[in-house]
């Protein structure tokens, strides 16, 4: 799983991450979050991890 803040994410991307881990199943990219996603939005970022565990 990868979140990213959607500030940070040049086109492309979310490509070339998918490649250097190919098994990466969850990729999100946040409008309006900044570099510390789980402490800025912690109750959207722990239901995200929270989904993400669930689908195991």
């Amino acid at each position: 799983m990868a979140i990213m803040s959607a500030a940070q994410v040049r086109p492309g991307f979310e490509a070339r991450l998918r490649t250097v881990f190919p098994n990466l199943r969850k990729y999100e990219a946040w409008e309006g979050a900044g570099h510390f996603l789980m402490m800025e939005s912690p109750d959207r970022f722990n239901r995200a991890l929270e989904d993400f565990l669930a689908e195991r």
